[in-house]
């Protein structure tokens, strides 16, 4: 029996979900006052009903909105590209060869890191908190010995879908050109200049991939955790252990959660990779982009 190469992320997708329910249904029966709970205000639902659909629903769902817009965003990205960075560049296509196995079960974890910095940076934003925020949550914040931390932790799970569709996009964006194949080169620029330097080349997804980067890294953890120790300082965590436990599952490891919880989104991507490359091609070719690049390696003689 063949088994799909999608069956590990799936299973992993499935198993943590699973974890997830399990937790905060029984956080519900342990805190029967968590039942009424309604701090996501673009949810009809209430308690532990709340959260999972907030986790495992709707943050697939904000990553594939994003990842489809970022889809079409691939080709202004080329065509600014080629504006700013490569007037005297020459562009082409390198093959990039498909891999029977799928590698990229992780590939969420930079669109997350970068969703939670957005969030993060915007959370104590008191304009943003009482749009997003609900009467309950500013209910429960009045009984907490610090309400602004509590209140500024909601507005940040709140507001990860909408950051999850921004980061998606953006990342869905240079995956497409990675994908492609898209690539450039000095050579242009030396042979009309008559510069004495060596020849590079460059994938352009590569090259915004680094720039992205930079908004996902080391610092959006240090961000993330600095509100983390906030909000458990606000809600006395070590006062109940079955509490501190699943607020620890999800707050402390919410930066590898978050990839997981995006797993189906990049099984869809992979799904969908081969009308990705042949649309973001089509219109690399409008900007005058048809060369094959082809890079080989041959040995000096000695």
């Amino acid at each position: 029996m063949k088994v799909s190469k999608y069956t590990i992320s799936i299973l992993l997708y499935l198993v943590i979900g699973i974890i997830t329910i399990i937790l905060f249904f029984t956080l519900d029966n342990h805190m029967p006052m968590l039942k009424t709970q309604d701090i996501v205000f673009y949810l009809p639902f209430f308690g532990a009903t709340e959260i999972v659909l907030l986790l495992i629903v709707i943050f697939p769902i904000a990553a594939l909105i994003g990842s489809l817009i970022g889809t079409f965003l691939a080709p202004l990205l080329t065509f600014l590209h080629k504006k700013i960075i490569g007037r005297h560049m020459d562009y082409g296509f390198e093959e990039i060869h498909k891999s029977q196995k799928f590698r990229r079960i992780f590939q969420g974890f930079f669109p997350g890191l970068m969703a939670i910095n957005f969030s993060a940076l915007i959370a104590d934003n008191t304009t943003l908190q009482s749009l997003v925020t609900t009467e309950w949550t500013y209910t429960v914040a009045l009984l907490l010995p610090n309400p602004p931390g509590y209140i500024q932790m909601i507005t940040f799970i709140v507001c990860i879908p909408f950051t999850l569709i921004i980061s998606f996009t953006l990342f869905s964006a240079l995956w497409a050109l990675l994908d492609a194949g898209i690539v450039y080169s000095n050579r242009k620029s030396i042979e009309k200049k008559r510069k004495e330097k060596p020849i590079i080349g460059q994938s352009v997804g590569g090259w915004y991939n680094y720039i992205l980067k930079g908004y996902a890294g080391i610092g959006a953890i240090i961000i993330y955790l600095e509100l983390v120790g906030l909000y458990f300082t606000t809600i006395q965590f070590g006062s109940d252990f079955f509490t501190d436990f699943t607020n620890a599952y999800l707050f402390l490891f919410y930066f590898i959660l978050l990839p997981i919880f995006t797993i189906p989104t990049i099984v869809f991507l992979d799904v969908l990779r081969n009308w990705r490359v042949e649309f973001t091609r089509k219109q690399a070719m409008k900007l005058g982009i048809s060369k094959k690049v082809t890079i080989m390696l041959q040995e000096v003689e000695k």
